[in-house]
């Protein structure tokens, strides 16, 4: 290809030279050589090696043109040989910066796969060790067999994410109690929501239950206690009949200072193991598991009021909203230039749910590393995009950003599904002053220039459409 493109541009030079420049031979005496020009870009291009072969044949095109032209005679005067060696030279130099390029990028690339080996290898490490510590949990558990040790193992159990919480607890029960069938409800409004199912038909479970229609769970949430067949056998005064112990043995509320979250019900358990320690055991996990589900609530409001996602590392949408109607009011009031920039991933959907994490945290580092420390970025990963916010900055200023940074991201060819599926970019800028000028803003009375901020914050939130 590199013997193509030389053999191509050097008879065009070399002909422009005999038909429209016969007396300068070579372009000896020019400011800038293009002979030199082409042989300095083949090195550059293809290195030293290719660089040379590109040299020989410029040098033999243009040697060939100036002998055409009748100057064969100055093939052998001084400026010609310092020409020459000149070209070169520096195409010799160029050659040399392309091939220590490609050997850093090689040398980076093998360390990148080596890398990549090492962490498959710990990573399968890790997974390898994580099945020897659950089986390792699994025997530790069921040697002891005792209220301490369900307590123990509880408080080791406790997450912040409800996907873990409520099969952990229905495992305990399996594991410790040798439940066979049971499950977790939360409570939202009257209703109670099935979160949860273990052990035998999880299926039968009902979905959703009303809290009224049911004697058995609305007598527990209104008590706050945990009821069981054991008790209504056993004490005379009990306000519960055996029929509404039809479908549960025992009922426990999930409650933590008086806050009732939901419910845990046990279907099934060996008679020689409904016992009174058995209810008691079930009442202490429940308690367990409604301050572990106070503690997620908790948590997650106070998540909630943190402008920064702590996964992707940048701002939140709902917090870049805020930042984007500061920014406009700041603006408007200063009269300051402010663009604002979203790229799209087009085939967003393709990103495995497992993965879009990480993709997003990549794309984000790379536009971190390209905007200034006065810029503000946010991603949205329901609607695929990025959101970056430039002060001081016109649209003019704003496509450049985005001229540099789309290509960056390309360069990474991120392929989330594995499949050779590349992700796909696009990107759109918006100015303030591209929505109105800025003698307009100056005719906009102080009193009303929040009242028109919020307008302009209007029209630009319905532009990008975060």
């Amino acid at each position: 290809m590199y013997l193509i493109e030389t053999i191509i541009f050097s008879a065009l030079m070399a002909s422009i030279n005999y038909l429209y420049y016969p007396l300068s031979f070579l372009f000896i005496g020019d400011a800038a050589n293009p002979y030199q020009i082409l042989s300095i870009c083949m090195s550059v291009r293809y290195g030293s090696m290719k660089g040379f072969f590109s040299f020989l044949i410029i040098i033999a095109s243009g040697l060939t043109a100036g002998a055409a032209c009748g100057n064969i005679n100055k093939i052998f005067d001084n400026d010609t040989y310092y020409l020459v060696f000149s070209i070169l030279l520096t195409s010799h130099i160029a050659g040399q910066i392309k091939d220590h390029q490609d050997y850093q990028y090689n040398n980076l690339k093998n360390s990148h796969e080596k890398l990549s080996s090492e962490f498959e290898k710990y990573a399968l490490n890790c997974l390898m060790l994580e099945d020897a510590n659950k089986e390792l949990t699994k025997k530790i558990v069921t040697r002891f067999q005792s209220l301490s040790t369900v307590y123990e193992a509880a408080k080791k159990l406790e997450t912040l994410e409800y996907e873990k919480l409520f099969p952990a607890v229905l495992q305990i029960l399996e594991s410790h109690i040798n439940i066979k069938s049971s499950a977790i409800y939360l409570k939202e409004g009257e209703q109670l929501i099935l979160k949860s199912s273990a052990g035998k038909n999880p299926e039968s479970f009902e979905r959703r239950v009303a809290v009224s229609s049911d004697r058995l769970f609305s007598s527990a949430l209104k008590i706050k206690k945990t009821l069981s067949l054991l008790d209504n056998i056993l004490l005379a005064d009990s306000i519960l009949s055996k029929e509404d112990f039809e479908k549960y043995v025992i009922v426990s509320p999930l409650i933590f200072n008086d806050q009732i979250y939901g419910i845990i019900a046990v279907k099934e358990l060996p008679f020689d193991n409904f016992n009174d320690t058995s209810v008691r055991m079930v009442s202490m996990i429940a308690e367990w598991a409604g301050m572990c589900l106070n503690k997620i609530n908790n948590f997650t409001q106070i998540e909630s009021e943190v402008p920064l996602d702590n996964k992707l590392k940048c701002y939140k949408p709902d917090h870049l909203k805020q930042l984007i109607k500061s920014e406009l009011y700041k603006a408007m009031r200063y009269r300051l230039e402010l663009s604002i920039c979203k790229i799209t991933i087009k085939n967003h959907d393709i990103i495995p749910e497992n993965n879009k994490t990480s993709v997003y945290f990549s794309i984000g580092y790379i536009i971190k590393n390209s905007i200034r420390e006065i810029d503000i970025y946010g991603a949205c990963m329901q609607s695929g995009c990025f959101i970056i916010i430039l002060p001081v900055t016109d649209i003019k200023g704003a496509n450049i950003l985005l001229s540099r940074l789309i290509p960056e991201i390309n360069n990474f060819k991120i392929m989330p599904g594995g499949d050779n599926e590349e992700l796909h970019f696009e990107a759109e800028a918006h100015s303030l002053f591209e929505a109105i000028s800025e003698e307009e803003i100056q005719m906009i009375p102080f009193e009303r220039l929040n009242e028109e901020s919020n307008n302009m914050y209007k029209k630009i939130i319905s532009n990008i459409k975060i």
